[in-house]
């Protein structure tokens, strides 16, 4: 379950383990960035336990493990202003500027300082990426809308970084 940071891959990845009775994994328990946490991600591919694993800060390389016939991508397709909004809501800011170091780093064609980095993730997911996922699934965040788990707009004012549910 990967896609732009705050494009809703916490409450779809928590979603879909729920409906198909499988374990989630935060990219939190795994880590995120580094070529060790890439490698902790693939060792958990790896694993034959079913499971659905939330990697956003792991999109820029998820086309390195695409191939997979055991693998289904799972790629949320939100509006950037959604996403900058919620950004903003967290004080997202500085997060953003490591992970443009990231980004920066896999295709310098694309990162500039003047679009978001959704954008930039989306791009990248569009022209350099897409293809080379063998099984994959694009989600419109507005498909969660129809979950219970689901927590509308003005109800997750408050919420922190992590927080998908009341």
């Amino acid at each position: 379950m990967t896609g732009p940071q705050r494009s809703g891959t916490t409450i779809a990845a928590h979603i879909i383990a729920k409906y198909i009775k499988v374990k989630y994994i935060d990219e939190d328990d795994i880590g995120v960035g580094t070529e060790e946490h890439f490698d902790l991600f693939k060792k958990q591919l790896d694993d034959p336990t079913p499971k659905v694993i939330q990697c956003p800060d792991l999109s820029y390389r998820i086309h390195e493990v695409g191939q997979r016939n055991d693998l289904i991508v799972v790629w949320m397709i939100r509006d950037v202003e959604e996403i900058v909004a919620s950004q903003k809501r967290i004080h997202w800011e500085q997060c953003e500027a490591a992970k443009r170091f990231y980004y920066r780093q896999a295709f310098p064609d694309y990162v500039n300082g003047l679009k978001p980095l959704a954008t930039i993730t989306y791009e990248i997911w569009i022209l350099e990426q897409r293809e080379k996922i063998k099984h994959k699934w694009e989600i419109p965040y507005n498909y969660l809308k129809q979950f219970p788990e689901f927590v509308k707009k003005d109800k997750r004012q408050y919420f922190g970084a992590r927080q998908w549910q009341l």
